[in-house]
């Protein structure tokens, strides 16, 4: 799933994406976002990746978290991790923070409203000092970090299952 951001909803320490074309990133952001009902699955566990550019511009997507050879996170996992080792049953999937990709990006448009989208993801040649790039990992077991995460990403973790049975 390709998650459509809207500039508005980007937390204010991020500058979105603004332009199409190659990024090459660092993954800067895995968030346990946890279980909710979408329109089309029941209980689908999900997590928001964050990527981040040299120049601190940033991308967000949100994925299911099941493994399977059609799902989005089962592309973009073998992609950064090059290859299939994600497929253990001890995978951590925080392991992949820091980690460096080529993004190649589109910009789409409705009015007034702009949407950044990641069209494909694939190894990076060249990497780049990321030094300077915040690493941000948010599950139930790491609430403290949850300030670092953009608003409209909250908002999917304050209506999860988990939150709602932790925090309510």
């Amino acid at each position: 799933m390709i998650a459509k951001l809207l500039l508005s909803q980007i937390a204010t320490k991020s500058t979105l994406i603004k332009n199409s074309g190659s990024y090459p990133v660092v993954i800067s952001l895995v968030a346990f976002i946890g279980t909710n009902n979408t329109k089309k699955y029941k209980n689908l566990v999900q997590v928001a990746l964050g990527f981040t550019t040299k120049n601190r511009e940033s991308i967000y997507k949100i994925c299911a978290t099941y493994i399977c050879p059609s799902s989005a996170l089962y592309e973009d996992l073998n992609v950064i991790c090059g290859g299939f080792s994600f497929l253990n049953k001890d995978f951590d999937l925080f392991s992949i923070l820091g980690k460096q990709v080529l993004l190649n990006v589109i910009i789409k448009n409705d009015g007034d409203k702009f949407y950044p989208i990641i069209e494909k993801m694939s190894p990076l040649t060249n990497s780049f000092d990321a030094s300077n790039i915040d690493l941000v990992r948010f599950s139930f077991d790491y609430i403290d970090e949850m300030y670092k995460i953009p608003e409209w990403i909250c908002k999917y973790i304050k209506n999860s299952k988990e939150w709602k049975a932790a925090y309510e």
